[in-house]
């Protein structure tokens, strides 16, 4: 991966976790795109069925204006660079599924006095 790769994807992982970045989803369930105006980005992370076992992949991908890719990373799993864009796809889902906000939440009702929970009729 290259060194202006590498620092791209830090910067989006930290500005994603701080809220600032909004990503949407692509037709793919795992996938990812911020649009910018020089360009787009996507990222995506997922497991497939293999002879092993399930298999893990992830790939980062920067396409110019025009809707050309120009950049794209993967990495073998367990390696620095994969590991770098399963951080940016994490931040992605925690930022969309407010997974802190949450739980939070989910803590701030447990802890709350009396009783706690809403029965369903049905």
């Amino acid at each position: 991966m290259t060194d202006n790769i590498a620092r791209i994807l830090k910067t989006l992982t930290t500005r994603t976790l701080a809220k600032e970045a909004i990503w949407i989803n692509t037709a793919r369930d795992t996938e990812y795109q911020l649009r910018l105006p020089s360009g787009r980005i996507t990222v995506d992370h997922w497991f497939q069925p293999g002879q092993q076992g399930p298999e893990e992949f992830a790939d980062f991908r920067i396409y110019n204006s025009d809707g050309l890719e120009i950049a794209s990373e993967s990495g073998e799993p367990g390696s620095e660079d994969f590991k770098q864009i399963v951080s940016l796809h994490d931040a992605i889902v925690t930022r969309k599924l407010n997974v802190n906000e949450t739980l939070a939440g989910l803590e701030k009702d447990i802890l709350a006095q009396g009783t706690i929970g809403d029965e369903i009729p049905f």
